[in-house]
């Protein structure tokens, strides 16, 4: 290597080959790093590939209750009905489900997004 300042590395061999060891610490350290940062990038595109798409029926527990309200993400108003209700206690749930919660299962269907309107239990 030339054009370097003659000062820029000790002159004896014992410093350069410990500094030479120190970096390649440093080399090793950072590859491992970069290694397991793209195994986790990848583990995260796999996991958003094979994850099933969102429900478009939510069903709302009451505490210590079965199902209390069903709600639907389909809805323009979704957003807002979805804010309004506990996360902790809502589930996600097949139009089977929301419809067999609404049917038999003493639930009563949301005012503000109309799941009875969309699973067509009203016209």
């Amino acid at each position: 290597m030339t054009g370097l300042p003659p000062d820029l590395l000790p002159p004896d061999l014992s410093r350069l080959e410990a500094l030479r060891a120190w970096h390649a610490m440093w080399v090793g350290l950072l590859d491992d790093r970069i290694t397991a940062v793209r195994q986790g990038q990848e583990q995260e595109r796999r996991g958003r590939e094979r994850r099933p798409p969102p429900a478009d029926w939510i069903v709302q527990h009451g505490i210590g209750k079965g199902p209390l309200m069903i709600h639907t993400k389909t809805s323009p108003t979704a957003d807002q009905c979805w804010a309004r209700v506990g996360a902790e206690r809502c589930a996600p749930a097949t139009r089977e489900q929301a419809l067999a919660a609404l049917s038999e299962g003493g639930a009563e269907a949301c005012q503000i997004c109309r799941p009875d309107t969309a699973l067509g239990l009203l016209g």
